[in-house]
């Protein structure tokens, strides 16, 4: 069920940030001059994203976990997890207030298709990502089910395929991409994408110190190997 929540909100997520229906992200800014700035909307819009980033980096790391095993199955802290996320993402769609006006508007134009197929490579980019090592247990459906149906779930060795062998996360890069490449830009739109970059930033940086933790000299090899977080050749 929590999966399938996660699906429903990404697809609504994608038209939130493409400005498809009622409550996207740059909703109201087309109306607002680049001059107009509503200080109230952008401290709502701030803390929205905040209770998001706060919450999604916190749970995902090992002394949380270790925290919620003493309440709930081991196998279910996964679940648990996305579905706080699934909560939260929905608060910041449905309760996100426009900002200011309007930076560049390419729709219609081949700079505008340009910038969607990019953002929509990077949508694929992190779809591909996740299936790469187990799209299944990213999302906790695997453990749900090994908890549920007494079947033994094996941990995952360390593994590096693909993409993996070009950027350390590449999930991240085409997360990026999405959020910036888009033919409506906004000073709404600068607010949201800055505001998940910066949870970008920040989750990489500690889950990289639990994988470091976790694989020891074999993760520090693979950063070595593999210097680039996002992008091949710049960072």
């Amino acid at each position: 069920m929590t999966y399938l929540l996660f699906l429903v909100l990404f697809g609504f997520m994608v038209g939130f940030n493409y400005n498809l229906w009622r409550y996207s992200v740059s909703f109201g800014s087309t109306k607002l001059s680049i001059y107009d700035f509503n200080v109230i909307n952008f401290i709502i819009d701030i803390v929205l994203i905040s209770i998001f980033g706060i919450s999604h980096s916190t749970l995902a790391r090992q002394s949380a976990k270790r925290k919620l095993k003493q309440y709930i199955p081991n196998k279910l802290i996964r679940t648990l997890y996305v579905l706080i996320a699934v909560i939260t993402l929905f608060l910041l769609v449905l309760l996100w207030r426009p900002i200011g006006g309007v930076i560049y508007d390419l729709r219609s134009t081949i700079w505008g298709f340009l910038l969607m197929g990019v953002s929509l490579f990077g949508l694929g980019l992190l779809f591909i990502s996740t299936w790469l090592i187990s799209h299944f247990r990213l999302f906790g459906v695997a453990q749900t089910y090994s908890e549920f149906s007494g079947t033994n779930l094996e941990p995952l060795d360390f593994q590096t395929p693909s993409l993996y062998n070009y950027v350390r996360h590449p999930l991240y890069t085409g997360f990026l991409l999405f959020f910036w490449f888009t033919p409506l830009m906004t000073i709404t739109q600068v607010v949201f994408a800055t505001g998940m970059t910066v949870c970008i930033l920040i989750g990489t940086y500690f889950e990289e110190k639990d994988l470091v933790a976790s694989f020891q000299e074999q993760y520090q090899n693979y950063k070595l190997n593999v210097p680039y977080r996002y992008v091949p050749g710049l960072i």
